[in-house]
This record gives structure tokens, C-alpha cells and sequence, in this order.
């Protein structure tokens, strides 16, 4: 009877311990901005309302040297280039229709790095403005 409740009891250790071993493997990305991203949604931070965005086709596409494009149904396309610095994303853009210059992002990673969340820190329109969204939702275009 001892045999089989130490028989039972060395079982259950080695099933916890088997259990609490087994992680979750996490993707091993090097750069996990680079690639093409569409919009799917956008909102304010100070109320929290947030929309769904139709992206009609435009999509914004990080390369690994550190330059990005942004590209628009009907062919117009803003270049420029990004850094990541701790949980910032810096855009510099080139300068069409006068909205290139600097602008810094906090960003977030989810679904497994398929959806990143971009929140507007600061910009060439100063801190925040009531009249432009300044959270914006991407999906990873596959």
C-alpha cells in the first residue's frame, strides 16, 4: 500500500513538473515592424472612441534598412524614413503637401505581432490636436 501512494505521489510530481516545464514558445522576430501594414481602425485617446477604417488599398511598408512608404490609392506616396527607440516609433518624413518632419509614436504589438497600435506622442503639429485621430490600428497584410 506505501509502494503505491509513493508510486502515485512520484507521478503526480513529475506530471506538475512536466506541466509548469512546457512554455508557450514565443516568434523569434528580429525587426517585427518590417513588412506591409494596412489601416483598420482609429481614435482619440482622451475619449477612447474608436472606428473601423476601410484602407481602400493603402498601406504603409517598413523595410529592414530603416526606410518606410506610405502608399494611397491613385499613386500618391509619402517616403521618409523610422528608428525605433524604446517603445517609440520616429517617423521622418519627406515633405509633400507640408506634413513631412518628425513625428513620434508609443507603439504596441498584439495578435502575436499582427497587429501593432500606433499612439501619437508628438509631431510637427505640436502635442496632441483635437481634429486628427491619434491612435491608429494596423493589421499585418500577409
Amino acid at each position: 500500500m506505501k509502494t503505491e501512494l509513493l508510486k502515485q505521489i512520484t507521478l503526480l510530481a513529475i506530471l506538475i513538473c512536466a506541466f509548469f516545464s512546457c512554455k508557450k514558445e514565443e516568434p523569434i522576430i528580429d525587426n517585427p515592424i518590417v513588412g506591409k501594414w494596412e489601416i483598420i481602425s482609429e481614435g482619440y485617446s482622451n475619449t477612447g472612441e474608436m472606428w473601423k477604417v476601410d484602407s481602400n488599398g493603402a498601406y504603409t511598408e517598413y523595410f529592414s534598412d530603416g526606410t518606410m512608404g506610405y502608399y494611397y490609392t491613385g499613386g500618391f506616396q509619402m517616403n521618409g524614413n523610422y528608428q525605433i527607440q524604446s517603445n517609440l516609433l520616429i517617423y521622418n518624413y519627406d515633405k509633400p503637401y507640408e506634413i513631412g518632419g518628425r513625428y513620434d509614436y508609443k507603439y504596441e504589438f498584439s495578435d502575436n505581432y499582427n497587429q501593432l497600435k500606433l499612439t501619437f506622442v508628438k509631431g510637427n503639429f505640436g502635442e496632441t490636436f483635437a481634429a486628427v485621430p491619434d491612435i491608429v490600428i494596423y493589421q499585418r497584410i500577409k
